[in-house]
């Protein structure tokens, strides 16, 4: 929660989020070890629910590894089967890292077709993360486009483009 409190207050120096993201993949490091990408058939829980944090202070410190592994694991035709609790993050890392204009048309093919409603809220969550303002633009059109965007989720993929330093102005 610390961390999570202070990358706001260090998104406009590049030095100190630099310096936080190191922190955050050492803070991580040792329980990332420990619980790995994949749940035991015995772990307790609170194992299950603290992986999902600790993949997100890993990705959030850019390690390559933790990075490449989500590249690997993010398929498109295949995102229902992304464990749930870190499926958000995987497309995030995936749209953060590996962004392309095709990626980012079938993410919206796939948040339209799906009738899940925690996968279309995981796909939203992680196209709004993009760093390019040009998609961010895209993004807040859709938004006002109901055929992609219900109007009830529209204030949601707003709340996400503004959490995105990128996406705030």
């Amino acid at each position: 929660l610390a961390i999570g409190e202070l990358k706001k207050f260090v998104e406009d120096d590049d030095n100190a989020e630099r310096a936080l993201r190191q922190l955050a993949g050492d803070v991580a490091k040792h329980e990332f070890e420990r619980l790995g990408w994949d749940a035991d058939e015995d772990e307790p829980e609170s194992d299950t629910k603290l992986r999902a944090t600790i993949l997100g202070l890993m990705v959030y410190s850019e390690s390559e590894s933790v990075l490449g592994e989500a590249h690997q694991r993010f398929s498109i035709k295949a995102l229902a089967a992304i464990p749930a609790e870190y499926r958000g993050l995987i497309i995030s890392a995936e749209v953060r890292y590996h962004e392309t204009e095709e990626l980012i048309k079938e993410l919206l093919v796939a948040h339209k077709a799906t009738s899940s409603s925690d996968l279309q809220q995981d796909i939203a969550g992680g196209l709004t993360s993009s760093r390019s303002t040009d998609t961010i633009e895209k993004l807040l059109e859709c938004t006002k486009n109901t055929s992609v965007v219900r109007s009830q989720d529209a204030v949601h993929w707003f709340v996400y483009l503004v959490r995105n330093k990128y996406g705030r102005e």
